[in-house]
């Protein structure tokens, strides 16, 4: 239009042009979408995540639990054994041809997203019987299995065990290590600690590390008193010593060694 007017060009509606007014438009002011929401609705139009990533509030507790990451699992030799975390997506459910009688038949196929990449996994019906109700859209779990090797990049992991990120600190964690400061904290907050420790018994274990005001610390293990890893107990401590007010003692899933070969691989 705009070369036409430089050369004097006229349009063929040049006559039949009128002008029209667009009204102003009042959109309605509503609160952001919450986290999860808006990322799976980036990755629904995008096919990515875009503002975050469902597993960024979960990165440290993952690089403490898992052995392997996407990138990392593609060196690793065939049927080596891995516990890898990550977001659950493109789930495809089928069944087994010719199944035994009074088995399982179903299996899950699904993509196994972390934050270097996605690995195709496959749970055959005897884990996926077992797992199912962890294995859904956007699950965040950590993953115990065999890389099954393809070709020199090409890999599936056949899943042996799923668990929740919500049960992983409790399932991976050995203690909880309590932070207590001189300089910040009353000497009579230690009862009040005390009192709180034995509202949840367990069997795991507790220290505390006490930031002296000179600069040193002192590490002390508590014989006496051991707990369950709750999420409410490390509310209350965070509640009464304020954040951080301690730190989980993880222990890294022990891998084991097996050369047999799954019942369902090759069907």
């Amino acid at each position: 239009a705009a070369k036409d007017k430089r050369s004097g060009q006229m349009s063929l509606f040049h006559y039949f042009e009128y002008t029209t007014t667009t009204p102003a438009m009042s959109l309605p002011d509503i609160p952001e979408f919450p986290d999860k929401e808006r990322l799976a609705m980036e990755k629904e139009v995008l096919g990515y995540y875009l503002s975050s990533h469902p597993l960024a509030a979960h990165e440290r507790l993952l690089k403490s639990f898992c052995t392997h990451t996407a990138s990392t699992a593609r060196t690793l030799a065939n049927r080596a054994e891995v516990w890898m975390g990550g977001v659950i997506s493109s789930i495809k459910l089928a069944h087994t041809r010719n199944p035994k009688p009074g088995k399982p038949s179903k299996y899950a196929n699904f993509d196994l997203e972390d934050l270097e990449g996605i690995v195709r996994s496959i749970a055959w019906p005897d884990i996926y019987e077992k797992f199912a109700h962890c294995i859904q859209p956007d699950a965040i779990v950590v993953i115990r299995g065999r890389i099954d090797k393809r070709g020199e990049e090409e890999i599936n992991l056949i899943v042996d065990e799923v668990v929740p990120i919500q049960e992983a600190d409790q399932k991976f964690t050995s203690g909880i290590h309590i932070l207590f400061d001189e300089q910040k904290h009353p000497e009579g907050i230690i009862s009040d600690i005390e009192e709180i420790l034995r509202g949840y018994p367990g069997d795991r274990e507790v220290k505390i590390a006490v930031r002296l005001t000179e600069g040193s610390t002192v590490h002390i293990h508590v014989n006496r008193q051991r707990v369950a890893i709750e999420s409410e107990l490390r509310q209350r401590l965070d509640d009464l010593l304020g954040e951080p007010s301690h730190r989980l003692i993880f222990n890294k899933p022990k891998l084991g060694e097996s050369n047999g070969s799954h019942p369902y691989r090759k069907r």
